[in-house]
């Protein structure tokens, strides 16, 4: 079962993705409401998240701030980050962000992009490979 971090700082759509995606099948493992959390909870974390989801937009810390703090951390890991902000797409992707959504999408749409993200795991070589 693949594992998932999500980051907003919206409750409502923390509730919303966490329903869907166990639905889906996914183990959601921990939430967090802006980057300084996400760093923070990212660092103590035992058993490391398959994909983060991660807003753009949120106090204390953006989601490309908090993405190159996490990824200087593990250069591993798989971000996915969101934003309603269109003009952010090539800043998140250099930032080492695998997939740039931008917001209003689809539960659908959020799935299908999982289903890519997921599907090219065991293809990716490095973090930095952008696939969706």
């Amino acid at each position: 079962m693949n594992k998932i971090f999500i980051v907003d700082d919206d409750d409502s759509i923390l509730k919303l993705y966490k329903l869907f995606l166990e639905f889906k099948g996914f183990d959601i493992i921990d939430q967090a409401k802006n980057g300084t959390e996400a760093v923070d909870k990212y660092l103590r974390f035992r058993d490391k998240p398959d994909l983060i989801i991660m807003d753009y937009h949120m106090p204390s810390k953006n989601g490309i701030e908090a993405t190159k703090e996490i990824l200087k951390i593990d250069g591993n890991v798989k971000i996915f980050l969101i934003s309603g902000d269109y003009s952010i797409k090539n800043e998140a992707l250099a930032a080492g962000a695998i997939c740039f959504k931008r917001k209003p999408f689809s539960l659908q749409e959020l799935y299908s992009s999982l289903a890519t993200i997921f599907s090219y795991e065991s293809n990716i070589i490095s973090s930095k490979i952008h696939v969706c």
